[in-house]
């Protein structure tokens, strides 16, 4: 006669948690741009107009809401991670203790639009889009930089938080693919309404998900 064997998941010692996955990274990459992106206003679904004194919309639910001109949207593409994915690998040395840093080092690809429409009162969709990604490459380029010159810091580091708390704590910090031709850009005219006009950035980053 066959047996079974019943399998019990020890969730005490694997149960996920949310404390540095793709969520909490993509949570604290938004919240980096708009606090330091100037000039935009994080649409609530329902507003119809800019506030006073804003100038753009950021739009963190496209496609599925509706798109708003001018605004910059953000999207998660994902990316297959060809470095270590198993948690428990060493991934780095501790610089203060010597000792092994242990986890999975991730990445993935950020879509980010640049969104502008010609209108009857206003034809120059192309100059605003192109702005708008001026403003975000110039805050992404010089996160963490040093001004000599002024000797100050020009932005600070994207600060990976755990937002799963209610006073996220910073467990590290996200990365930028630095090297040359690492963003994808490329000015696009819509096909279907040659009004608008958009400036998409495909942008890699890299965080550190530790055990």
């Amino acid at each position: 006669m066959a047996t079974t064997k019943t399998i019990v998941s020890d969730t005490s010692v694997h149960s996920f948690t949310v404390a540095s996955g793709k969520q909490i990274a993509m949570t604290s990459f938004n919240k980096y741009l708009v606090g330091n992106v100037g000039g935009g206003e994080v649409h609530d679904g329902l507003a119809a107009a800019l506030s006073t004194g804003k100038l753009f919309w950021w739009l963190f639910g496209y496609p599925l809401s509706a798109l708003m001109f001018p605004s910059i949207s953000v999207v998660e593409v994902g990316l297959f991670s060809p470095d270590e994915t198993a948690l428990g690998r060493i991934i780095g040395m501790d610089r203060n203790t010597g000792l092994p840093i242990k986890g999975s080092r991730n990445q993935t690809l950020i879509e980010i639009n640049c969104w502008a429409k010609d209108t009857a009162e206003r034809s120059d969709a192309e100059k605003v889009v192109r702005d708008l990604r001026d403003r975000v490459m110039y805050v992404l380029q010089n996160a963490g930089e040093w001004d000599e010159k002024n000797d100050e810091l020009l932005f600070p580091s994207i600060a990976l938080r755990d937002y799963s708390k209610d006073n996220p704590p910073k467990i590290g910090f996200i990365r930028l693919d630095r090297r040359a031709n690492s963003v994808t850009e490329r000015f696009i005219v819509d096909p279907v309404d040659q009004n608008i006009k958009r400036y998409r950035l495909l942008v890699r980053v890299f965080w550190d998900e530790l055990t």
